[in-house]
């Protein structure tokens, strides 16, 4: 007579000689929820032994599913003993319970739980992923499972193409595939038609009679339940002994048989079963030490296929790395090679100049003497002498008297900087002319009424137009009560430029002319500056020392005393102009940072949206063995993977617009590859960093709570 198994010794039982798989004492399941308390199991006390076949049946909120979950460490009793081949549960921790259920325990699922994503054969793969099997013998063993249940025509579908019934046996396969010594079944015929039904009970019964398998079998179905050596009725989260009696009455009883509470039917015993322990069983447990880099290239694999099944919102969420990664790239690259432009220009325009500037009559150790610092016409002669002495190194010299004055045109009045110079000064200071023509030797000789204008002082007399500014040419203007012919206007450097706010003229002219005596006393024409060009800029160092040297001589300084005049050299400019390209740089730097932080809580945000929909799909993979380690590893990597794609992506957009760019500009624009470096550095660095708390999140989950996420 089958009992609904309380473990109650009857004379005359005989006493398996086996150690019972399961032992459940005074185990009780307590669930909080809002404040309320559910008592889901109370007291429960059960032994399975190894071959067996249970049912456990009972009406919906009876503790079935609870005593499943804890029977197959998906979670742990609140109170009470559980053992499995006699090891206490509560003693193994979460990575050892996940190896358990990976390497002893397999789950069929009333819902299948099958990974739409995957095929049926990467989905019966599974838990041989996390028992860190190679992928030759994954893929050996999975198709061995599918073809034993009849799939072996079905390896490459995905489970939207198959019928119920062949995805229950789909997670049959799955369950077998690691070789279990415990299977248990949740409602595994619930979802199918009768005959699949029936298949599926013959293939347990199969499994049992020939490898011994012990199996637990969650039911409604008492027709089901009959074929299972011991039905286990609960009732309110306790064993009922009296269940099949009170629900079904006493015809359920007929034609079945009891011994010592475990129950012998008509299509087997436990004779000639092979006693398999779960907990010690050695099976390809030392597959469980093999090193990371296996698991480790499947996460990769198992990230790039969720990228690709979602890949419109990857690409969303990647946005933010694109726009920083190509930011930082375009903006090195670029920044480099317009630094480079502008220096080269920069030559050009007077970088192989040197100015000699009168002294600082302020200076601490300057000397107290009347016309202490200024230059003269004395000064400049030296210096025309060396630069004939000398041309290997320099080109030229210019003298440059500058005043500010006003110049007046008609009835308009401009402030303006009057510089006297000679015809060398287009050559030295690199001036463009935009209409008429510069300053000659000639002009200086005569002492010639010319000017010529600088780009805005021309505009602000006769406007912009360039027919006006064309018709200027030829007209007259005032300077300091003396006509002057205009004979030609600078090109306009734009901005602030000095030279677009001077007027030009020969030194002879604005001595003479303009301003009157500027003699200094047994020294001559006194000078604003003298500017000095070399033959080049490595050049620069070498010259200047020997100007300085020079005047040192004929300006009578003594050792020990500061020189009495200055030399400006333009590496400060340079300097300088290399302070601002880099402060530029760094700000355009910060900007795409912030662009990849942003970018990196888009991360972030997706990936704690993929853990809420993925949550289901974390509990099956955990209730396959992966631990906590697995999943941490796998969200880790998808969200690495994100955003090194993402960097990519924007890597290759900034290469595409620095080329471009360069060919349109007409400026050589090599890679910056410590950018690229960087960008791809920083982020990898960002989606490990934005990606960690949803993994932590995702790994921390238990079992099953994550499968009965709704």
């Amino acid at each position: 007579m089958l009992e609904t198994v309380s473990r109650i010794a009857h004379p005359g039982e005989i006493e398996l000689a086996t150690r019972p798989v399961v032992q459940v004492q005074q185990v009780s399941k307590v669930y909080c929820s809002g404040g309320d308390t559910v008592h889901a199991l109370s007291n429960i006390s059960l032994d399975i032994h190894p071959g067996e076949m249970v049912a456990i049946m009972g009406p919906s909120g009876s503790g079935k599913s609870t005593l499943m979950t804890i029977l197959g460490l998906l979670e742990l009793p609140t109170e009470g003993r559980f053992q499995l081949d006699g090891t206490d549960a509560s003693t193994l921790n979460r990575a050892r319970q996940a190896q358990i259920r990976n390497q002893r325990i397999g789950f069929v699922f009333q819902n299948f739980n099958l990974l739409p994503r995957l095929s049926v054969l990467k989905n019966v793969e599974l838990p041989l992923i996390y028992g860190r099997l190679s992928p030759h013998e994954r893929e050996e063993r999975a198709r061995a499972a599918l073809t034993a249940v009849g799939l072996a025509d079905k390896l490459h579908n995905r489970p939207n193409q198959l019928s119920g019934g062949q995805k229950q046996r789909v997670a049959i396969a799955r369950a077998l595939v690691t070789n279990p010594s415990l299977i248990l079944a949740d409602e595994p015929t619930g979802a199918l038609d009768q005959r699949t039904g029936r298949e599926v009970l013959e293939l347990f019964r199969t499994l049992n009679r020939e490898q011994g398998l012990t199996i637990i079998v969650v039911t409604h179905d008492l027709s089901i339940a009959r074929q299972m050596d011991r039905i286990i009725g609960l009732c309110d989260g306790r064993i009922d002994p009296a269940f099949l009696s009170n629900y079904y009455g006493e015809t359920a009883l007929a034609g079945t048989f009891s011994i010592n509470g475990h129950q012998e039917s008509q299509h087997g015993s436990q004779n000639g079963r092979q006693s398999q322990t779960l907990v010690q069983r050695s099976n390809h447990t030392s597959q469980w030490s093999m090193v990371s880099g296996q698991i480790l290239k499947e996460q990769i694999r198992m990230a790039v296929d969720s990228l690709r099944a979602n890949a419109f919102r990857s690409l969303l969420t990647m946005l933010g790395i694109i726009i920083g990664a190509a930011t930082l790239v375009t903006v090195l690259s670029l920044g480099n090679a317009l630094q480079s432009n502008v220096f080269e220009q920069f030559v050009d325009l007077g970088t192989r100049r040197i100015t000699v500037l009168p002294g600082d009559p302020q200076a601490m150790g300057a000397r107290d003497v009347p016309g202490y610092g200024l230059l003269s016409t004395r000064d400049y002669d030296v210096v025309d002498q060396l630069v004939r002495q000398h041309p290997d190194l320099f080109e030229a010299v210019v003298p440059e008297v500058i005043l500010p004055m006003d110049i007046r045109s008609g009835a308009t009045a401009v402030e303006t900087v009057v510089v006297g110079t000679n015809s060398i000064y287009q050559q030295v200071q690199s001036t463009k002319i935009e209409y008429g023509r510069f300053l000659t030797t000639n002009d200086e000789q005569q002492r010639a009424r010319v000017i010529v204008l600088g780009g805005m002082v021309a505009r602000d007399l006769f406007g912009d137009d360039a027919a006006a500014l064309q018709s200027a040419i030829g007209q007259t203007a005032t300077i300091n009560g003396q006509s002057l012919h205009i004979i030609g206007i600078t090109r306009s450097l734009g901005g602030h430029n000095p030279s677009d706010h001077q007027v030009l003229l020969p030194m002879s002219t604005m001595r003479l002319r303009v301003v009157g005596n500027l003699v200094i006393p047994g020294r001559g024409v006194q000078m604003n500056s003298i500017t000095v060009s070399v033959q080049s800029d490595q050049m620069l160092d070498r010259a200047a020392d020997l100007l300085g040297s020079t005047l040192r001589t004929t300006r009578g300084v003594t050792t020990g005393t500061i020189d009495d005049f200055q030399l400006n050299l333009p590496t400060q400019v340079l300097n300088v102009l290399n302070g601002i390209n880099s402060a530029i740089t760094g700000f355009i730097g910060v900007i795409a940072a912030i662009s990849l932080i942003v970018g990196g809580i888009g991360i972030m945000n997706i990936m704690l949206v993929a853990v809420t929909e993925r949550t289901r799909e974390i509990g099956v993979r955990k209730a396959l063995g992966a631990t906590d380690g697995d999943i941490l590893g796998q969200f880790l990597i998808e969200a690495l993977a994100v955003s090194l794609i993402g960097g990519l992506i924007g890597v290759g957009i900034a290469l595409g617009l620095v080329v471009l760019i360069s060919v349109l500009a007409g400026i050589p624009a090599p890679i910056a590859w410590n950018a690229v470096i960087l960008a791809l550095l920083f982020a990898s660095a960002v989606g490990i960093g934005f990606g960690l708390y949803p993994a932590r999140r995702a790994a921390r989950l238990l079992p099953v709570e994550a499968l009965r996420y709704e």
